[in-house]
């Protein structure tokens, strides 16, 4: 199999993408630049096109993608907190476009699509909800438990510093 990409290619690492027969690259690099460097200069979605991979024409068909789309708009004035919420935000915290671009390179760069304030809410949610479940676990087991580890998660909350 690696003989074979690397006589498409030139390398044998992957990822490799093709996209109309024509080798896109990896992420970052080789082919045509790589899939998210094209992301980046506008290059990949005229490709997709092109090749018949990608339709402009019509509406989303998923229901589910339709929903998500009328619900979490770009530009909108509006952030994801806690995974599936909304948050206004405020416009004097809007970055500026210079500064937004930049932040979306190093994201793409990156391969991360939160920032670290919500990344630390949904480590908190996860956290929480892993001892709200231990606690019923262990009330399957033992009634009286249920209370000290309701108290110990209240405080891991409030307070994580303790723990």
């Amino acid at each position: 199999m690696g003989k074979e990409l690397a006589s498409l290619t030139g390398r044998t690492s992957v990822p490799a993408v093709f996209i109309g027969g024509k080798f896109a690259g990896g992420a970052n690099d080789g082919g045509l630049g790589g899939v998210l460097t094209l992301q980046r200069e506008g290059a990949l979605e005229p490709l997709l096109v092109e090749s018949g991979a990608l339709d402009l024409s019509g509406q989303l068909s998923d229901p589910v993608a339709q929903l998500f789309s009328s619900l979490f708009q770009g530009g909108s004035g509006k952030r994801i907190a806690w995974g599936v919420l909304q948050q206004d935000v405020d416009p004097a915290a809007v970055p500026d476009a210079d500064e937004r671009a930049r932040r979306r390179e190093v994201a793409a760069s990156s391969l991360t699509n939160i920032d670290a304030a919500e990344r630390q809410r949904r480590q908190l949610a996860g956290t929480a909800m892993s001892v709200a479940t231990g606690a019923l676990a262990v009330n399957t087991f033992n009634a009286r438990s249920i209370g000290v580890v309701a108290i110990a998660t209240l405080l891991y909350v409030a307070v994580p510093e303790l723990l």
